[in-house]
């Protein structure tokens, strides 16, 4: 039985396949799962404002670059 497990890759029962967090621990990142996310969203949109200020100045620098080859 155990040879057939292995061979088709099946987990026994017993063993969690989320690994060894208790099961308070899972309730607990369950619970602030949302609140983890909301944060990592806001992080994110912030990510993106500077990528597209910092995209903006290069922009700009790259114009005046030209402008002043062309004078």
């Amino acid at each position: 039985m155990k040879e057939e497990r292995e061979l088709a890759r099946v987990s026994p029962w017993t063993r969690r396949s989320y690994g060894d967090r208790t099961d308070q621990e899972l309730n607990r990142l369950i619970a602030t799962g949302p609140i983890e996310a909301r944060r990592e969203d806001k992080a994110a949109v912030a990510a993106e404002e500077t990528e597209r200020a910092l995209l903006e100045q290069l922009g700009r620098g790259l114009r005046l670059t030209e402008l002043r080859a062309t004078a």
